[in-house]
């Protein structure tokens, strides 16, 4: 590591305007060689490290975990990099970047040899992340609104839908249940809860304890909630607060790194203008292609990490 530290820093000198500098990749692992007798070696941690080079970008030093616990040392700094995934190697390997002066900020990218070691995020993980998020951001901004802003957001109720009879009615010792045509209502000892495009309402007493309105958000919250989710992209480097619970993240489709800051916000704007008056129709692009309107036009993915074995 050390070696490759100083070719990095000492081989690149000072070339005329106009010539570009050249600048070294270098790839290290640890592991079990063979050697034949012509001299030549073989075996997987040959390989591994064959394929390792082929992703590495110039001027940067990427190692294997293998080397990194045999070189830790606080001489350098190792980042941790998203696990990739090699060609003939049946689980992912953890990669660290060492730090050099190119302070290059994706140094690996994807190749026939490697890739990120991830798998697309399920879409059902995607919606509960969602409405998390929504339930989070609703939370918080009753709050901040009731104690500060109150007068500058108002969230206008959804229209009452028609009584009817329902279509479903059943009781339990824990409670009933009456489901209609587009509302749902269920009385428990502890509280009643009535549910309906766009709206869950815990009441006690006849008096409402909770209100959770996903569909109606004014102008100014929208505009919040967008900025709510790229600082959590930037900050949490691909994830939300129900990302975090989902266990999914949002990457760069070619590097497998978290999104850009410019990423970030482009993908909150889209997705709030796009996705979130859509509510479920957001599904269609998915099904078709896996990834939605603000995915694609920002080459970023939802995945899930691969365990490392």
């Amino acid at each position: 590591v050390h070696s490759g530290k100083d070719l990095q820093e000492h081989s690149i000198p000072e070339l005329p305007m106009g010539i570009e500098k050249i600048r070294l990749k270098i790839a290290i692992h640890a592991g079990e060689v063979g050697i034949d007798e012509e001299g030549d070696i073989h075996g997987d941690a040959v390989n591994l490290v064959f394929r390792l080079s082929q992703s590495v970008k110039g001027g940067c030093i990427c190692i294997t975990e293998e080397a990194y616990k045999i070189s830790k040392t606080s001489e350098y700094e190792a980042i941790p990099l998203i696990p990739f995934q090699f060609k003939g190697f049946p689980h992912p390997v953890r990669i660290y970047s060492i730090l050099t002066r190119h302070k290059e900020k994706k140094p690996l990218m994807a190749t026939d040899d490697g890739k990120p070691a991830f798998k697309i995020a399920p879409w059902w993980r995607r919606l509960i992340s969602f409405y998390m998020d929504v339930l989070i951001f609703m939370s918080t901004i009753g709050i901040v609104s009731g104690i500060l802003i109150h007068p500058l957001i108002k969230i206008s109720p959804p229209p009452k839908l028609q009584e009817t009879k329902p279509v479903v009615q059943m009781g339990t010792p824990a409670g009933k249940l009456k489901a209609y045509d587009k509302k749902i209502e269920i009385e428990t000892p502890v509280a009643n809860v009535e549910a309906e495009p766009g709206k869950i309402v815990i009441e006690k007493e006849k008096k409402p304890i909770f209100e959770f309105n996903y569909f109606h958000l004014t102008g100014i919250e929208m505009i919040i909630f967008a900025i709510y989710l790229s600082i959590f992209w930037i900050l949490g480097k691909g994830r939300t607060p129900g990302d975090w619970l989902t266990q999914i993240r949002v990457v760069q489709q070619e590097s497998g790194q978290p999104p850009s800051i410019l990423q970030s916000i482009i993908r909150s704007l889209l997705l709030v203008v796009l996705i979130l008056p859509a509510g479920l129709g957001m599904l269609i692009p998915y099904l078709i292609s896996r990834r939605l309107i603000h995915d694609q036009l920002t080459k970023t993915m939802v995945v899930r990490e691969i365990p490392l074995k």
